[in-house]
């Protein structure tokens, strides 16, 4: 294969990496859940790429709530999300999302924080 060619094959590969980062589909979004004086946080992430939420406090949260906002649909829940503990999400839709948390175990059905995820075509810029 000559110099060119090579050359060529090179930053045709270079070419499609950078393409696949830019769209959002080569990077996991890491959110972390440790930061007890907000009441509400908000973020974009890139529609069809992977989030990983984790519980970064030293203690556990309680009634942690995923749900899609224009619906109000509770999409998951989990009653106790023990400190350090994740999960991995993708969001293939675009819209606006909130997961939603308490710091206390007595809290039946209130959540202390949200987080509101905002799904789009975002530029990773």
């Amino acid at each position: 294969m000559s110099l060119a060619k090579l050359q060529t094959v090179f930053l045709f590969a270079l070419f499609l990496l950078f393409c696949s980062l830019g769209s959002g589909y080569a990077f996991t979004t890491k959110v972390s859940l440790n930061e007890p004086t907000k009441k509400f946080s908000e973020i974009n992430i890139v529609q069809g790429s992977a989030v990983n939420v984790s519980n970064e406090f030293e203690t556990a949260l309680y009634n942690l709530v995923l749900v899609k906002a224009s619906s109000a649909t509770r999409m998951m829940r989990f009653e106790e999300f023990g400190p350090g503990q994740s999960f991995e999400l993708e969001f293939p839709r675009q819209g606006t999302y909130m997961i939603c948390y308490s710091h206390r175990s007595n809290q039946e059905m209130q959540q202390d924080s949200c987080l509101q995820i905002n799904v789009g075509a975002f530029n990773k810029a």
